[in-house]
This record gives structure tokens, sequence and C-alpha cells, in this order.
């Protein structure tokens, strides 16, 4: 399995909130970050923060916040900004699935 998020030429101002589901099993969970943009002041920065790994069903939902779009396979958080606007943001495209494409 493999997950993946990207931002390519956006700002994102704070935290985004995901989990991804696991295989039943003995996992390797490797976190890996390629940037490819370099800034005189900002050289590359990559954040992980509160990761957590449970042996259980995951049974709340995650709260995405008023400003958020919840991506529907991910469940992962993206700025509200970033649904329709003509790049999936999400894994699985949801972030553009409803959209009209005037």
């Amino acid at each position: 399995m493999e997950v993946r998020y990207d931002h390519v030429n956006r700002t994102i101002n704070g935290w985004l909130k995901g989990w991804v589901p696991v295989p039943k099993g003995n996992v390797r969970v490797i976190f890996e970050a390629k940037t490819t943009t370099t800034l005189a002041i900002w050289p590359g920065v990559v954040a992980l923060d509160d990761v957590s790994l449970y042996n259980k069903t995951c049974s709340r939902p995650l709260d995405c916040g008023p400003d958020t779009f919840r991506c529907t396979l991910s469940r992962v958080c993206i700025p509200l900004y970033l649904q329709c606007d003509g790049g999936n943001d999400c894994l699985d495209g949801s972030d553009e699935d409803s959209c009209n494409s005037e």
C-alpha cells in the first residue's frame, strides 16, 4: 500500500488532518518527503506532528473543521479553497467530483 499527499505550488496555513487504514498483520510505516522547490528563506519544509498508530478500528470520525473538505476515501481534510480548483488534491479526486465544469 502506498499513500501520498502532495502540494505543488500551494500555500497551506495550518495542519492537514487525516487517517489511513492499513491492512492487518505486520506493516512497515515509512514517511518520505521530497521537495522540488528551493527558496532562499524556505529551502524545503516538511513537518509531521502527532502521528499515532493503533491496533484497532477507528470508531470516531475525524473532525475536519468548518473551512475544510473531507476527502471521501482517505478521509484527509484539505482546505476548502482547494475543492473545485481544477486539481486533484484528494487521493481519490473526490474534491473535484461534484464541481461544475464551466
